[in-house]
């Protein structure tokens, strides 16, 4: 992870783990856009803009990749992934493009390690 801006985010686990991760994304625009957010999972998972949830899945189950469209407002806009693995190696990748193709980037926390 990143304490300055980035397109993409992934974390690995090889054993059982729960990761809550919290950054922003900002949409410079005076008006909503529209933005495609996917996260690659296995297990569980669960991603909240703003908090309002736009992906979760629930249970135990192979690596899969849960796409959706949103309507970023204008600002500063809060992202949160929960993650819960199992036993296997597995892990989470985050990413967002907006409509015309390109990567809306998003930050963590600075105390973020």
């Amino acid at each position: 992870m990143t304490r300055k801006f980035t397109r993409a985010a992934a974390e690995v686990f090889d054993r059982s783990a729960v990761a809550y991760i919290v950054g922003w994304m900002t949409n410079p625009e005076d008006h909503p856009v529209r933005v495609r957010v996917q996260v690659a999972a296995d297990d569980e998972v669960g991603v909240a803009i703003n908090e309002q949830s736009v992906i979760e899945t629930l249970g135990w189950k192979p690596q899969a990749l849960y796409t959706q469209q949103v309507l970023l407002p204008p600002g500063l806009n809060q992202v949160k992934i929960v993650y819960h693995k199992f036993w296997h190696n597995g892990g989470v990748a985050f990413s967002s493009i907006d409509e015309h193709g390109h990567p809306v980037e998003w930050k963590c926390d600075p105390g973020f390690h």
